[in-house]
């Protein structure tokens, strides 16, 4: 039997350790989710909007309807939405009571996953539409 030769070892260990380094680089440093805005609404003062949008994770998740509230001037960041999040492709309405009050409406059957009631300053109320 052939004894391997010590550099062939430290090679393999130490190529084994540099791709598997670089491949935890690339998962850390790119996000395998994205955001796509569906519409957003303006609250009546403009200084906030509340942002529908559909995020997807790839092949091996479905994708989620979401809803953020945000600073009127601040991009769509890629995270999930901080007020809302269902399974699925939904028919949604937003609408603004007040500055500091926003009416989500979805459908009876959605599968939710979150649904805050308050968030920036702002009370949020859900309805099922038909």
């Amino acid at each position: 039997m052939l004894a391997k030769a010590p550099f062939c070892s430290a090679f393999y260990k130490l190529t084994q350790s540099l791709i598997l380094s670089m491949l935890t680089g690339l998962l850390i440093g790119c996000s395998l989710c994205g955001n796509q805005i569906g519409y957003e609404e303006q609250s009546s003062s403009g200084k906030l909007r509340a942002v529908a949008f559909e995020r997807d994770c790839g092949a091996t998740t479905g994708f989620t309807t979401q809803i953020s509230i945000l600073p009127n001037k601040q991009k769509l960041p890629n995270e999930p939405g901080n007020v809302f999040i269902a399974e699925g492709d939904l028919k949604i309405r937003i609408k603004w009571e007040a500055e500091d009050k926003l009416v989500i409406a979805y459908p009876p059957k959605a599968k939710i996953y979150l649904k805050r009631e308050t968030q920036s300053g702002v009370s949020v109320r859900y309805e099922t539409s038909p």
